[in-house]
């Protein structure tokens, strides 16, 4: 299966410029002189997120679509998710389709995140932790606590048993 969508190349234009490597890199079969790259070179430069992104006739695009187009035949109707988290593992067992809520589920600790723990703030008029969630654009309050990771035991619970398959573990910060 070959599906097309509107403005990217084919699957089999991928092909043509493309193999995917054990590790889910993409593989360059040509040679362009513009970007000085050679065949047989890795393909791809992180963007300021820390996605892979390659150039395709003009184009860029997120490695990790192209992976997935090439190994499905057709490009993704959905967001791909990296389950293990890791935006440059691109290997096809490591992505899947979900949908940009589902995608949102597995996401690190937001940067202006002051606490170190997803789901958790300070309530500095009570003194306390606050832990929520939110559940299908809704906010669920999960109650205050005395300290932030008693806050983010409760939260990853929650999580845990709302999002399935998409819940990631918090990475322990040093």
């Amino acid at each position: 299966m070959t599906t097309e969508r509107s403005g990217m190349p084919t699957v089999a234009r991928l092909h043509e410029l493309f193999s995917v490597s054990t590790n889910g890199d993409l593989v360059r079969k040509i040679s362009c002189r513009s970007k000085k790259a050679t065949a047989g070179d890795v393909a791809g430069s992180p963007n300021a997120w820390g996605h892979l992104k390659v150039m395709v006739d003009g184009q860029m695009i997120y490695n990790h679509q192209v992976v997935w187009a090439m190994t499905h035949g057709e490009w993704p109707t959905k967001a791909i998710d990296h389950v293990n988290g890791l935006k440059t593992d691109n290997r096809p067992d490591n992505l899947r389709l979900a949908s940009s809520t589902e995608n949102n589920h597995n996401r690190g600790v937001n940067r202006n995140n002051r606490t170190g723990f997803r789901g958790v703030s300070r309530d500095s008029r009570r003194n306390k932790f606050q832990a929520q969630i939110t559940v299908d654009g809704n906010h669920m309050y999960l109650g205050h606590f005395d300290s932030a990771e008693e806050a983010s035991r409760v939260y990853e619970a929650k999580a845990r048993e709302l999002h399935g398959d998409f819940y990631r573990d918090q990475e322990v910060k040093p």
